[in-house]
């Protein structure tokens, strides 16, 4: 015998209009009675039919997520925890991953908007922020990861310059002056570049230039993107420390400066960012900037929801970066 809103509804106690407010997360109902209507639900094992609710709220209760790289375990970690968030509040998440492609980003969104997702998330690199604009069309959005500078757009992120700033004179304490940094040429890493720039300056060394900026193109093959570092590494004078982006890059260097016979953090000292679980692997195990991912998806997922549910105002959040202390720094004395 299929179960029915009524059968939840006499189980519970309640109006068969408070469970429906309860599987459809609307209107004001007292946490107690959310969680006794829930209790029943699974107790009884009722299924709600996701397209009749979706036909009497106009909501598909689906979210469109647009991620640059899957491969990348930073986005892939992003990805799952955004999709645990999303699935607590009764959404499925849908990922698209765009390898930093304008095309592939512009026909994900349109494909979104065909699904007709309740909102979407960004996580990519994407620039043309006047294109996303005129493909959504005023369907909510919120960024993460990264921010919308001039735009009047939501966005959950980290404060990319302080963590660059951060990330540089960590180094300087540690008494290097020859610093590098690897970064493919998006926003959020175009901010890093900026403030480990400014933590060079503001220690009173020569100023960072071509020779020890590196941008890897968004683009390139995992064999151009060696050969950049490799290359890095080979400068004279070499640096005594290098910034990586990602975890990604901070592997690969840790890879090519051992086939230069060159001893972490001995010879050179590495600090990445992220902290995806990557970093504890490594040999030795990376020093970098944490970003509290648990905490990003959480306030995305919420922001969106508002949004999804009612005309609420832009909101740009900015959450606080860790230094985590591990092997692969070592001072100059």
């Amino acid at each position: 015998m299929r179960i029915s809103i009524k059968d939840v509804a006499k189980a519970a106690g309640v109006a068969q209009s408070t469970v429906s407010k309860v599987i459809n997360n609307t209107g004001s109902i007292s946490k107690e009675t959310i969680d006794r209507v829930n209790y029943h639900i699974q107790e009884l094992g009722y299924e709600p039919s996701g397209i009749a609710s979706a036909l009497r709220n106009n909501k598909t209760k689906a979210i469109g997520l647009l991620i640059p790289d899957l491969a990348n375990p930073f986005f892939s970690d992003l990805a799952r925890l955004l999709e645990d968030e999303a699935n607590h509040l009764g959404y499925r998440l849908s990922i698209s991953s765009t390898d930093y492609i304008k095309e592939k980003e512009l026909s994900y969104l349109k494909m979104f908007l065909k699904n007709n997702v309740d909102g979407i998330i960004i996580a990519s690199g994407m620039e043309e922020i006047d294109d996303i604009k005129k493909v959504v069309a005023g369907k909510p959005i919120v960024g993460i990861t990264r921010e919308f500078p001039s735009q009047n757009i939501s966005s959950i992120s980290v404060n990319n310059y302080y963590g660059g700033y951060k990330a540089a004179n960590y180094l300087i304490d540690h008494h290097h002056k020859n610093l590098a940094i690897i970064a493919k040429p998006v926003w959020g890493n175009k901010e890093r570049v900026r403030g480990c720039q400014q933590a060079v300056i503001d220690a009173g060394l020569p100023e960072m230039n071509s020779r020890n900026t590196l941008f890897v193109e968004t683009t390139s093959t995992f064999k151009e993107q060696h050969w950049h570092i490799k290359q890095l590494l080979q400068e004279t004078p070499s640096p005594t420390a290098i910034i990586a982006c990602n975890n990604l890059f901070a592997a690969k260097t840790i890879q090519l400066a051992k086939q230069e016979r060159l001893s972490v953090p001995k010879d050179i000292s590495i600090i990445g960012f992220d902290d995806t679980v990557l970093a504890q692997l490594m040999d030795p195990p990376l020093t970098t900037i944490r970003q509290p991912l648990q905490t990003m998806a959480k306030e995305t997922i919420k922001l969106l929801d508002q949004k999804i549910h009612s005309k609420t105002s832009e909101l740009q959040l900015r959450l606080e970066l860790e230094l985590i202390e591990r092997d692969s720094v070592a001072p100059i004395y």
